[in-house]
């Protein structure tokens, strides 16, 4: 076991670290951006029939060694965050990382159909009596839908229809 002391030392070295990946990563983004925008003479080449052609080739590469290197880092990154949250679920700690990631993700893209699905589901299905505790799950229907063959499908989903007609 660690001493207390090292509980609080080593996630303050951990996030000392991951400060200095970041501002290096930010660093090359706008340094390249910074190249690739005011710095053209660079890139040009003369003497060359082909001198205009040589010259978007070599911007292109350029920006491609940028992509590849703040991509890189960038997926670095994530990865070990998600290694860092299993490490801490398997110590019975709460993730730190992949929630965050989450709730960014959700706050830029918006709540993904599955979600609302669910919480359609969990805010209108009413609770497990004895007589649907016996029925089957939804998954289990979706999974023996799938295995079905395409008349079996069409036949189930008529069936659907006339009861949704009974009601």
């Amino acid at each position: 076991m660690l001493p207390a002391f090292l509980h609080l030392f080593l996630p303050i070295l951990a996030s000392i670290q991951i400060t200095q990946i970041i501002i290096i990563l930010i660093i090359k983004l706008f340094f390249g951006l910074y190249t690739i925008i005011y710095t053209k003479e660079k890139f040009e080449v003369r003497n060359s029939p082909l001198n205009r052609y040589a010259s978007i080739i070599s911007q292109a590469l350029y920006c491609i060694k940028i992509g590849c290197t703040v991509t890189g880092a960038g997926a670095s990154f994530i990865a070990g965050g998600a290694a860092y949250d299993s490490v801490l679920e398997q110590s019975g700690r709460n993730p730190i990382f992949v929630p965050f990631i989450a709730k960014t993700y959700t706050s830029v893209f918006g709540v993904g159909p599955n979600n609302k699905v669910n919480t359609y589901l969990e805010n209108n299905a009413l609770p497990e009596t004895t007589s649907t505790q016996t029925q089957e799950s939804v998954t289990e229907v979706l999974k023996k839908y799938h295995q079905m063959s395409p008349k079996e499908k069409a036949d189930f989903i008529d069936e659907i229809k006339k009861e949704n007609e009974k009601k």
